[in-house]
């Protein structure tokens, strides 16, 4: 069985091609009109970087999509993906997170294993602590599904419970 690295195991599509490139979310509990402030100076230069909003009636999620020409160096990988997921979390985001092209659910399957398993590979959580990322040149390793849960139902818990209240019984 040949595995991939996490360098070849990352890409986006850019113009209806696939290039290399992350996919990275940010989570807030409320309408937010305006995209957080992306820090593209932890990238290198050549990065080229868009932005979308997910959303729904009490959530918000912004994508956003980095092109990478150039590959940050593997000594600086963990460090600029997680400072990149900190500046997130500093503009208030709940949570941050990247994830790979097509692993994304919207709440109140957000993070559920059933639809995320395996296409989260690094997450900033709701009380800071990091999980992953896997080393650039290792073997890819996405988040657990046992992650992914404790995610999954801190936003069912917190975000969209009172939807569940409404349902009949």
């Amino acid at each position: 069985m040949i595995r991939s690295t996490t360098r070849d195991s990352l890409g986006i599509f850019w113009n209806g091609e696939e290039v290399d490139g992350i996919l990275m979310y940010s989570f807030w509990r409320q309408w937010k009109e305006n995209a957080p402030q992306f820090p593209q100076q932890l990238w290198p230069p050549d990065s080229e970087l868009k932005t979308r909003k997910l959303f729904g009636e009490s959530w918000t999620v912004w994508q956003s999509e980095m092109r990478l020409v150039t590959w940050p160096s593997c000594e600086a990988w963990k460090s600029v993906v997680s400072n990149t997921l900190q500046s997130m979390r500093v503009q208030g985001a709940i949570i941050a997170w990247c994830g790979l092209e097509g692993a994304f659910a919207d709440p109140p399957q957000l993070f559920s294993p059933s639809a995320m398993s395996g296409g989260v590979w690094v997450c900033l959580d709701q009380n800071g602590t990091l999980f992953g990322p896997p080393a650039l040149d290792d073997d890819f390793q996405p988040l657990s599904d046992e992650i992914l849960r404790k995610l999954h139902d801190f936003i069912v818990i917190e975000d969209v419970s009172k939807l569940y209240w409404q349902a009949p019984h």
